[in-house]
């Protein structure tokens, strides 16, 4: 039987364990992309573990090993290239929850590295169908080219990041699609990252499932209507 101190011991624990079973939750759904929020949930349960004040010896050191096994597990989110765009190309993070100013920074600077990527790739093709009599067209053809695109790349850019935050609960697919003709250049490249899986694809999530029936005591299940899932 347990006692009334250890019951609360137990309370204690709970709650320093349930912003990670949220987070668990969050990046485990099947019906949207999780890669561009994974950053932003870290920072949000990182904070909230740092907010809860232990009252017991046991939770103090609890709370410091979990911190710990947080900071080894998720040191490097904010490096991951693809992580780190797919955050920033979210109107509802962009660089709010970066705890690392550098890490942001080249974020940014990837970001406008693939733009200017983009329009090269868009500039040779636009070359291939050019018929030249003089071989400096080329030259005179380029030099416009090249200052558009470049000012085009870092003013979209800024101008995206410039603007705040849209709420948390609002469609980024949405946003991206009612600023397509504003933002056209980075909207191609927002949709292909915000658009990628940050946990296991859903077919392995039904091998999971599938598992958890299984072993469920109250299932009735053949061994014919299993092969079937």
């Amino acid at each position: 039987m347990l006692k009334r101190d250890d019951i609360q011991v137990l309370k204690d624990l709970v709650s320093l364990m349930k912003p990670i079973e949220n987070v668990i939750t969050e990046i485990s759904g099947q019906s949207y992309p999780t890669c561009n929020v994974i950053i932003s949930l870290v920072y949000c349960m990182k904070c909230i573990i740092h907010d809860n004040r232990p009252s017991t010896e046991i939770r103090i050191v609890f709370k410091e090993n979990l911190q710990s096994a947080i900071e080894n597990r998720c040191k490097n989110f904010e490096n991951n290239e693809i992580m780190s765009i797919a955050t920033i190309l979210d109107p509802r993070f962009k660089k709010l929850h970066f705890e690392k100013a550098l890490a942001a920074g080249t974020t940014v600077s990837r970001i406008e590295l693939l733009l200017k990527k983009k329009n090269i790739n868009e500039l040779n093709i636009d070359l291939t169908n050019e018929n030249y009599d003089d071989i400096w067209n080329i030259h005179d053809y380029l030099i416009p080219k090249n200052n558009n695109n470049s000012n085009e790349d870092l003013t979209e850019l800024r101008q995206y990041l410039r603007q705040a935050v849209i709420e948390r609960k609002k469609d980024p697919f949405q946003y991206w699609k009612s600023v397509k003709h504003t933002f056209p250049l980075l909207y191609e490249l927002a949709i292909k990252y915000i658009s990628i899986l940050g946990t296991s694809v859903p077919s392995e999530r039904i091998f999971s499932q599938a598992g958890n029936i299984k072993t469920n005591e109250q299932s009735r299940l053949t061994g014919e209507h299993l092969n079937m899932l």
